[in-house]
């Protein structure tokens, strides 16, 4: 699988933000979603954003199985993770 990292604009306060995104897996579940799985995401204070790192086949699985659950995407990029041993930090 590939890794993604999304970033969504949520209309909510960041409390909010933060358990609708703890819910995101039961949603993709709930939805018979299988081929994208999230992995970690964070809640950036004050800007009410939501930076996310999902697994899935291509951007384009990743950005509708995410509309489906009603997660507002404003952009989905694939990625390469850098371990901080790689980044020479």
């Amino acid at each position: 699988m590939k890794i993604f990292v999304v970033h969504s604009d949520l209309p909510c306060d960041v409390s909010g933000a933060i358990r609708w995104m703890e819910d995101v897996p039961r949603k993709l579940t709930d939805q018979g979603i299988k081929e994208v799985r999230i992995k970690t995401a964070y809640c950036c204070v004050p800007d009410k954003k939501v930076i996310a790192e999902l697994e899935g086949p291509d951007k384009e699985t990743v950005r509708r199985a995410l509309l489906a659950v009603g997660m507002p995407v404003t952009d989905v990029m694939e990625a390469i993770k850098v371990g901080a041993s790689q980044a020479g930090i």
